[in-house]
């Protein structure tokens, strides 16, 4: 009698669903797409149905194809300054779609992100699909900028660009920043336009740089703060102790470390002179 009530329960949502899915499509005239539906109504079509396109099938409606990307061109694919600002936006500050097929990048900001559209649009020709406003937003990020194309986001991936979430995946400062002084110098820029600090208000000012690693992965992350140690060195620029210290504990009870330097007082002045400061 319990799994005939449970599997009643489950035929009437089946149906429910597919009532606001068709619903959605008859106010669109068309098939609908993930960013067309309500959240709850995408959420319980993949519960439901396993997966978007699985649903669409069981309201009979239309499977849409995207159309591929073009690929790159060998312009395209050289790399220069411009792609070093780039994937240091998206490793410090952006997210590249574990499945590469899209990336976007997060920020108080508007002017920044207006920054990183231009750069984007420079290297790869490709428009944002859109800029909003983030409801979800995790500190003061509020807002955030998409694109999607997976030949762009593959290639990024391919030249150092973590995917997914970073604080539980491994990376580092890819070879070829670290071992050109230009590019370093547009890298690191960058990473402390996202991860940086400038305590103004004291004396001598602190200009710190913090990331925060899953405990798991305290070694990698050591070694993501050695390597930005080391690209500053190139500039002489000398840094202190790296700090470790308790960050939080996710939702998904992954407990993270944050890991913390700061440039040496008597390198201030050749820090904003080589590097500069963005914020």
């Amino acid at each position: 009698m319990r799994a005939m009530l449970i599997n009643a329960i489950a035929v009437c949502l089946e149906m429910h669903t597919i009532r606001e899915f068709r619903s959605v499509a008859h106010r669109l005239q068309r098939s609908p797409g993930r960013r067309d539906l309500p959240h709850h109504v995408y959420w319980h079509c993949v519960k439901e149905f396993g997966s978007l396109n699985a649903a669409k099938l069981k309201a009979g409606l239309e499977l849409k194809r995207r159309s591929p990307c073009k690929p790159l061109t060998d312009k395209q694919r050289l790399v220069d300054a411009t792609l070093a600002k780039i994937v240091s936006y998206l490793t410090f500050d952006g997210h590249l779609h574990k499945s590469l097929r899209g990336f976007l990048l997060s920020s108080n900001s508007l002017a920044d992100l207006k920054t990183f559209e231009a750069l984007v649009v420079k290297k790869f020709g490709i428009r944002p699909k859109k800029l909003e406003r983030n409801a979800y937003c995790y500190g003061d990020k509020n807002y955030r900028i998409w694109f999607f194309n997976t030949e762009v986001s593959k290639f990024l991936h391919s030249v150092g660009t973590p995917k997914g979430n970073k604080t539980v995946t491994s990376f580092r400062v890819p070879g070829w920043i670290k071992n050109d002084k230009e590019f370093s110098r547009e890298y690191l820029r960058v990473a402390y336009l996202c991860e940086g600090s400038n305590k103004e208000n004291r004396t001598t000012p602190r200009i710190q740089f913090t990331q925060n690693k899953a405990r798991t992965l305290l070694a990698n992350g050591l070694e993501l703060m050695n390597d930005i140690k080391e690209m500053l060195a190139v500039f002489g620029i000398s840094i202190g102790k790296i700090s470790v210290g308790l960050g939080n504990v996710r939702e998904d009870g992954v407990v993270t470390l944050s890991l913390k330097f700061r440039v040496s007082a008597r390198d201030n002045k050749k820090f904003y002179q080589e590097i500069g400061w963005l914020k």
